[in-house]
């Protein structure tokens, strides 16, 4: 999942809860990491703020933008 949002750029907030500090916001370049990060939070039980649903599953998306 990570190399499908690499080098795009976020466009709205993220933020994990707790402790409710944004991860990446509008205008960042998502890399691995970030990705990585939001995937642990979430597989631990905290609150992704800015994933959508799919289904009644929660899913990880990141609405990004690719200038290239």
């Amino acid at each position: 999942m990570a190399s499908r949002y690499r080098g795009k750029e976020d466009t709205e907030t993220i933020i994990i809860y707790p402790p409710g500090w944004p991860v990446s916001g509008p205008g960042e370049r998502v890399d691995a990491d970030i990705v990585e990060y939001i995937q642990k939070a979430a597989h631990v039980g905290l609150e992704v703020l800015g994933r959508g649903c799919r289904s009644g599953e929660r899913e990880l998306k990141i609405h990004c933008v690719d200038y290239s």
